[in-house]
């Protein structure tokens, strides 16, 4: 297999692709089927579409990827792209028979019963109705319809009606290995639309728009890796925008989680896109809760926000705050700014603050995992007081309000004493394991230390945290929770021991700013290591969300924002 960007092509292994609609809606094609690969469609919440789109007789040997479509290289060509919301084009370069794969449901619902097909042909679509309801066989009720969906395929159809069975491989422990997709139709064509509605009419008009569309994108104008990564990192940062928020990941992180939106913004920012960033940031902002903070998961249905509501967000407001500071602003802007602000540290200081220091519950931080552990990151933890301190400072310089500068200078003087010993600063009150929350309190608040201090800071962690091929583990790997394989959907390695990509960029930033010189290699090992993910692994053009400790690999989400977010910021800022 080969993956290609215009001219730059490399061997690789199975590697995936995402295609989006801009509106919430995906298609992510694997080798390997999941029960998150196919076409997903956003309508009140995210719904799985098709299983897999399957082109009889066809084995392809190279992908290449231009921006807003694919293409697959075999002994024919495939080309495939979304022209509208909840719609999807596949065309070939001669005529063959396709077979599309249904599985309709709610993305995180994988109930078996109670799935009702039906299909038919009409003007000039196959039509297939899908109607969920309860089954007492699994739900205390039975019979009450959930839901209903319809989807159209234009194309010459011969229907089957049918329903095949597929056994999904699976090395990380996922929570479904076997499940029964329906074969509503075969197709003997050289091109097709697939599209999905609520309602029967829109589907069929969706369908035939799509059908008559062209693919568009471009060639990656970029000479080096770096370059052709930084462009595919911005295009898959831009994939992952619906509408005015971010998703965190794909093929399932598909929420506005606070702190990745927050995190993300600075990067929309490089790429030109200052008032989608503004209007997220803002947004973030308007959102305090009574302790003063911000959700966990920003503007999202009411199922959403109970997932996230689970957890509260210790670091989402800091965040936000931190990305409003770096906003250009109006006069009125700058006013809400200051207002939202100052309730927060108000309420905040109320709610969190003892002594001067910020104190979370357990799994408020990013590190929100139990792995199976008591390893729960409760307490006072460094990235917090970095992130409190820098609203400090931000209001300081926003209302040149005195209180806020000795707040700051109170607060920092105390973190220094409770978790700088002079050689190590510790991710926690009392707890002094290596973890790489040192580089976001560098990143996010730089004053907390000088710079020579920040160069031992960062010398006597990476002792522990550095891995060869170019990454930080989330632990320190002489901690006996240290993981040194992905360990998959039970989570137990991903906050102890898998590298994150994201991570791993801003480490890098924040090194070149304190020492380019000294920290040279792990800034040069780093960028290529993320480099290679992004073009060769994973998802073609994506930078996932993490790695094994133990070498190079994609895991989690392939398409995580913060991770593009990171790259981005790292080459470009």
């Amino acid at each position: 297999m080969k993956a290609y960007y215009g001219e730059l092509g490399k061997e690789v292994g199975d590697i995936s692709f995402f295609l989006t609609d801009g509106t919430g809606g995906f298609f992510n094609f694997s080798p390997v089927s999941t029960i998150y690969t196919g076409l997903f469609s956003y309508f009140d919440d995210e719904y799985r579409i098709a299983e897999s789109i399957e082109v009889e007789g066809f084995n392809y040997g190279s992908i290449s990827n231009y921006g807003g479509y694919a293409e697959l290289k075999g002994e024919i060509k495939q080309w495939l792209w979304m022209p509208f919301p909840n719609s999807l084009v596949c065309e070939l370069s001669e005529e063959r028979l396709v077979r599309i794969f249904l599985d309709v449901k709610k993305a995180y619902d994988n109930r078996t019963w109670g799935r009702n097909y039906s299909c038919w042909n009409e003007n000039g679509c196959l039509v297939a109705e899908f109607v969920k309801r309860k089954d007492a066989r699994e739900d205390p009720a039975s019979g009450e319809e959930e839901f209903k969906v319809y989807i159209a395929i234009r194309g010459p159809a011969e229907i089957r009606d049918t329903w095949v069975r597929r056994e999904y491989i699976s090395n990380t422990n996922e929570p479904l290995t076997e499940r029964y997709v329906y074969l509503p139709a075969e197709f003997m064509a050289k091109k097709i639309a697939v599209a999905a509605a609520k309602t029967k009419e829109e589907a069929i008009q969706l369908a035939a728009a799509a059908i008559n569309t062209l693919p568009h994108g471009s060639k990656s104008k970029q000479d080096s890796e770096s370059g052709i990564a930084a462009s595919c990192a911005e295009n898959s940062l831009s994939q992952l925008l619906a509408g005015e928020k971010i998703f965190a990941g794909l093929p399932w992180f598909f929420q506005a989680w606070t702190r990745d939106s927050a995190v993300s913004a600075k990067a929309l920012m490089l790429m030109g896109k200052q008032d989608i960033a503004k209007k997220i940031v803002f947004r973030l902002i308007n959102e305090i809760l009574p302790d003063g903070r911000v959700p966990n998961i920003s503007e999202g249905n009411s199922e959403e926000r109970s997932k996230g509501g689970i957890l509260g967000s210790a670091d989402g407001v800091g965040w936000a705050f931190f990305r409003a500071g770096e906003l250009e602003l109006s006069a009125s802007e700058r006013a809400f700014l200051i207002e939202r602000l100052e309730k927060s540290i108000t309420i905040l200081r109320k709610t969190c603050e003892k002594d001067f220091l910020i104190e979370n519950k357990a799994q408020e931080t990013w590190m929100d995992t139990l792995g199976g552990t008591d390893d729960v990151r409760a307490g006072f933890r460094i990235e917090i007081q970095a992130l409190q301190l820098a609203m400090y400072k931000l209001a300081y310089r926003l209302t040149k309000n005195t209180e806020y500068k000795l707040l700051e200078l109170k607060m920092r003087k105390r973190v220094r004493q409770v978790f700088w010993n002079g050689k190590i600063l510790a991710d926690g009150k009392g707890d002094w394991t290596a973890r790489p929350n040192i580089f976001i309190a560098a990143y996010v608040y730089p004053q907390l230390l000088s710079k020579k201090d920040w160069e031992i800071c960062f010398e006597n962690a990476l002792k522990q945290l550095w891995l060869s091929w170019g990454g930080i583990a989330s632990i320190s790997k002489r901690s006996g929770l240290f993981q040194k394989y992905y360990t998959g959907w039970n989570d137990k390695s991903y906050h102890r021991g898998d590298s994150w990509f994201w991570m791993n960029n801003l480490a890098a930033i924040v090194m070149k700013k304190v020492n380019a010189k000294k920290f040279s290699f792990q800034i040069k090992k780093i960028l290529a290591a993320s480099t290679e993910e992004i073009l060769w692994k994973g998802a073609l053009g994506c930078h996932a969300e993490l790695s094994s400790a133990a070498k190079l690999e994609s895991h989690g989400c392939l398409s995580q924002a913060w991770s593009s977010a990171m790259y981005v910021e790292m080459v470009r800022g």
